[in-house]
């Protein structure tokens, strides 16, 4: 996966984010967005994002929390391949 995180800021909207998601999908056909897994409102931000974004039939959105203390939201195209997480080849199948 290339392309730049963009990390949730309670100071905007679900759609501000959304937009943001949408243009670095755009630019890098992936988008990711993070979120303090123990900041409650930020990780809560993030999920709704998520769901914003999920709602658009032709996107893909995965994630969850992650070991390294954040949570992560990542987009991609629905038709196209499965970017590669945290060292994982790309193209591998949706679990």
């Amino acid at each position: 996966m290339a392309g730049p995180v963009i990390t949730v800021s309670t100071r905007r909207s679900v759609a501000d984010h959304g937009r943001m998601a949408r243009r670095a999908l755009e630019a890098h056909g992936v988008a990711q967005l993070a979120a303090r897994t123990f900041s409650q409102r930020q990780r809560s931000l993030l999920m709704r994002v998520g769901r914003h974004l999920a709602d658009d039939s032709r996107l893909s959105v995965t994630g969850g929390p992650h070991p390294d203390g954040y949570s992560y939201v990542t987009v991609y195209p629905a038709d196209g391949p499965r970017p590669g997480f945290f060292g994982e080849p790309r193209g591998m199948p949706d679990s």
